[in-house]
């Protein structure tokens, strides 16, 4: 007689609670740095999408600007000064270029080509003729500057002077402005001025224009470079608190001059030396 044959059971392993929770958190951590990758990869194409438009909105007013500069009148009868404006403004008479065929001057008629910030929109116009168009890109500041012997100007007027300027500078911010007040423009609210150097700048020599004497022009570079390293005090002293400002004022001797430690203290530097 045979003996049963004793059935066994084989175990079957499953995952315990503690393995699942582990798993769980592994596929967590994993999505969660996707998500972040996928984020960061949107805000760097926000960037350069944004960097992309500012470069054109700038290269549209620089090109604007270049091509009146290459065919401006002095003064125009009927459209005013050839070369005049403001900080906010520069309107420029140029004289179109024709064909030159036959009898036909290759100078032809004139129009009148404007670059224009309206501080309320926070954008630049570009006008050329009877055609206006508003560049879709915010814009903080611009500003525009004429040079002329004495120095920087922020208008200027080619009629009343009798010639162009030696040079005009455009320069366009696309962040944060100071909250200094520069004075209103005609018909317009005041704007805050520019803090630091600005994002997109471009200096242009207008052919035609009267040569400017080296002493005024080393005097002009002397007053740009001290212009920019007030502009830099200041975006450094902005960054500043009060604490900080309170510290720097202790630490200046009687003559502004700012005092090293030891002068500071001399008690503390001679017992270092003594040591």
């Amino acid at each position: 007689m045979t003996r049963p044959r004793a059935r066994t059971w084989r175990r079957i392993r499953a995952f315990t609670l503690l393995e699942a929770i582990v798993g769980v958190a592994i596929v967590a951590a994993l999505l969660g740095a996707l998500g972040i990758f996928i984020r960061n990869l949107g805000d760097a194409r926000t960037r350069l999408a944004t960097s992309v438009e500012r470069i054109e909105c700038a290269d549209a007013v620089f090109a604007l600007v270049d091509r009146a500069l290459a065919t401006a009148v002095v003064a125009d009868p009927a459209l005013g000064a050839g070369v005049g404006g403001n900080e906010r403004s520069l309107r420029i008479v140029r004289a179109t270029v024709g064909l030159g065929e036959g009898d036909a001057p290759l100078l032809a008629e004139r129009e009148r080509c404007e670059v224009r910030f309206d501080g309320g929109t926070g954008r630049i116009e570009l006008a050329r003729g009877d055609r206006r168009d508003a560049v879709e890109v915010p814009v903080r500041a611009m500003r525009v500057r004429y040079l002329v012997e004495g120095g920087w100007r922020d208008a200027f007027d080619s009629a009343d002077a009798g010639v162009f300027p030696a040079g005009i500078e455009v320069s366009i911010w696309f962040d944060r402005v100071a909250e200094v007040d520069v004075g209103p423009v005609a018909g317009e609210a005041a704007a805050p001025a520019p803090l630091g150097s600005p994002d997109r700048r471009r200096f242009f020599r207008v052919p035609g224009a009267p040569r400017i004497d080296p002493l005024a022009r080393r005097a002009i570079e002397d007053e740009q470079s001290t212009d920019a390293e007030m502009s830099d005090a200041d975006v450094m002293d902005e960054g500043l608190t009060d604490e900080s400002r309170d510290g720097m004022s202790l630490d200046t001797g009687n003559d502004g001059r700012r005092r090293t430690p030891s002068e500071r203290d001399p008690a503390s530097s001679r017992r270092g030396g003594g040591s």
